[in-house]
């Protein structure tokens, strides 16, 4: 993912970076990715027609607090 939290623009930005990135992607060594995301500060998100998400901060919040649970948990349970 890339992180843009100013303009259109540099949204735009972020979506050709990611797509320049996921195209010199060795599939023979790795996974191509399994999406590609721009984290910004607008209202909304939404999947462009090039399939690039663009996503709030705001709405990763929920996620990350999962994310974190889940590794607390893995922990927990190699730890023992």
């Amino acid at each position: 993912f890339e992180v843009k939290l100013h303009d259109s623009d540099r949204i735009e930005e972020g979506a050709i970076n990611l797509l320049k990135l996921a195209k010199l992607i060795d599939e023979q060594k790795m996974k191509k990715p399994a999406f590609l995301m721009v984290i910004t500060a607008t209202e909304y998100a939404y999947q462009r027609e090039d399939g690039v998400w663009i996503v709030p901060l705001a709405c990763l919040r929920d996620w990350f607090f999962i994310l974190s649970l889940k590794c607390a948990f893995h922990t927990l349970i190699t730890d023992t």
